[in-house]
């Protein structure tokens, strides 16, 4: 009887550790989705800023420069070559 006592509260440890031990995981990835909704939450905060932005003669040159790499007449180019 002692033997199946013992048995018994080997194996209610084991489960009480096996919880314990899926809550840890569980509550290490509530803490990385807190940190990715946080990452989300700026990109959107940036986003809306775009959005809200004049679209003025400054904002369109700097999109030309920066999404399509144009640039303005009297521009200075430096050309950056690795390894020469």
């Amino acid at each position: 009887m002692r033997l199946l006592g013992i048995v018994g509260i080997i194996l209610i440890l084991a489960m009480v550790l096996g919880v314990q031990m899926r809550l840890d995981e569980l509550e290490e990835q509530k803490n990385e989705l807190y940190e990715e909704v946080e990452r989300q939450a700026d990109k959107v905060e940036e986003l809306q800023y775009e959005i809200k932005r004049p679209i003025d003669d400054a904002f369109l040159i700097e999109l030309a420069r920066e999404k399509l790499g144009y640039y303005q007449y009297d521009d200075t180019i430096f050309y950056y070559s690795r390894g020469e």
